[in-house]
């Protein structure tokens, strides 16, 4: 995820590069001169992005898993934490006025079509492994982001975030070493 932020980082469009992040007003719903840094904007759009990826393959699990458990762990994606991080870290960004999109990038769109194409154990496995490797780099973005926050709200916001993230990270790390598989590094 790191990787991915630095990457991500570099990706931001020249027109962001000018602007001089400021510190929220008391109340940054009504100032439009509230502006999140780049690198706090780059983490809710991460955030957001990776949340909808994880919905989309999760969906994807219901449909082409027959493991309990593969299918256990789909379920607690959908309903659970994705779906409110997801909304959390939008309405942050709508508090600042600054637009971040939840629509998986490339990468993410590349593993769903892979995923796509495999089925029975071998789909099993490939999730269980891709949501082992993604959980536990989503955990030290979350992490991160607490230390390194140039906002406070967002500081918070990711404070907030970091247990249902381990509850996740843990959940995907069982469901990768009961199927025999473990994350990529």
């Amino acid at each position: 995820m790191q990787v991915f932020l630095v990457s991500a980082a570099l990706a931001v469009p020249v027109a962001l590069a000018g602007q001089t992040p400021q510190p929220p007003k008391n109340n940054p719903v009504s100032s439009n001169s509230a502006l999140l840094s780049s690198y706090d904007r780059l983490f809710l759009h991460t955030l957001a992005s990776e949340d909808q990826s994880e919905i989309d393959l999760a969906n994807l699990a219901l449909h082409k898993s027959s493991n309990p458990q593969v299918q256990q762990y789909a379920r607690s994606k959908i309903l659970a934490a994705d779906p409110a991080m997801k909304q959390g870290a939008a309405q942050l960004a709508t508090q600042y006025h600054t637009a971040i999109s939840s629509s998986p990038n490339q990468v993410q769109k590349a593993e769903y079509a892979n995923l796509s194409n495999l089925s029975g154990n071998d789909f099993d496995r490939a999730y269980a492994r891709y949501e082992g490797k993604q959980q536990a780099e989503d955990l030290i973005a979350v992490q991160d982001e607490t230390h390194s926050a140039k906002d406070p709200q967002v500081g918070s916001y990711a404070q907030r975030e970091v247990t249902p993230v381990q509850q996740a990270a843990q959940a995907a790390k069982q469901m990768a070493k009961s199927l025999g598989t473990h994350p990529h590094p």
